[in-house]
């Protein structure tokens, strides 16, 4: 699976998820400073499933009706939470909701996991 990760999510998951195989590509390495918008477009454009901890995302995607075929989206909304702690709660959800990452909005808290459909995906 291929990730998009926001600059807001911290170095440590980055380091995690490439340890665990996962293609990843961030966005603070690779295009730092970038516009929520541009990010959702390289995400869309790359295939990538996007993570992110910045609630603006849900808000384009969903009340602004941006569809950019964009291929997933975790929302990792755990803000008390330590780095380490996300970082496992992530790595959970990976491995037991790999299939359902795709054409879905994924919010992922501390105890619980929402899911809802990405508007426009028809895959």
């Amino acid at each position: 699976m291929r990730w998009l990760v926001d600059e807001c999510v911290a170095v440590e998951i980055i380091h995690a998820m490439r340890h665990k195989h996962e293609d990843v590509t961030s966005v603070l390495e690779s295009m730092r400073g970038a516009t929520d918008l541009e990010v959702l477009r390289r995400a869309a454009r790359d295939d990538s499933i996007l993570l992110t901890e910045d609630n603006d995302f849900g808000e384009l995607i969903f009340r602004h009706a941006i569809r950019n075929r964009l291929r997933g989206c975790v929302l990792l909304r755990m803000p008390t939470a330590s780095n380490a702690a996300k970082t496992e709660r992530l790595l959970a959800i990976i491995a037991a909701m790999q299939a359902r990452m795709t054409g879905n909005y994924l919010v992922v808290g501390e105890r619980r996991t929402r899911i809802r459909p990405l508007p426009g995906w028809d895959a």
